[in-house]
């Protein structure tokens, strides 16, 4: 890269060597890593699903209806392959943008989400207070040696 050679294991691998003293297997999380990624998706997939989240999507939707749009969840509007092509420009694309916007404004949508999958991540670390507390310690210890490598 930029005339130098990449190392073998690529750049989050030495930096992974250099940081925690090991090279990290490409798709391969480390224990207390894989252990927190599993909460934060049963974070996510429980807080897609959540009373409250449903709520604010449904409010979302209805506003978006009489704009013009009919999509179910915020992120539908976003994703619609329909903006690939134009790169999300075309004038159809941005009017949906700004009714989005307007609606998730409207009714909090983005709070809400935010709240709820927060809620659920406090939940489940409760449930899971081994989890949290090796994921915890792997951070500490990261960080440690990041400022030492650093120098501070």
């Amino acid at each position: 890269m930029n005339g130098k050679a990449v190392p073998a294991a690529g750049c989050a691998g030495e930096t992974d060597q250099a940081l925690v003293g090991r090279t990290r297997t490409p798709g391969v999380l480390d224990t207390a890593e894989d252990a927190i990624t599993k909460l934060e998706r049963r974070s996510w997939d429980n807080m897609l699903t959540d009373p409250r989240t449903l709520a604010a999507f449904g409010k979302w939707s209805s506003c978006m209806k009489p704009k013009g749009f009919d999509y179910k969840a915020p992120w539908a509007a976003n994703d619609d392959p329909r903006w690939i092509a134009g790169g999300g420009k075309s004038a159809e694309a941005i009017a949906t943008a700004k009714a989005d916007v307007t609606c998730r404004n409207s009714f909090g949508v983005s709070e809400t989400r935010h709240k709820v999958e927060t809620d659920w991540q406090q939940r489940l670390l409760k449930e899971n207070p081994k989890v949290a507390a090796e994921a915890k310690g792997y951070t500490q210890r990261v960080m440690a040696q990041v400022d030492a490598t650093l120098g501070r």
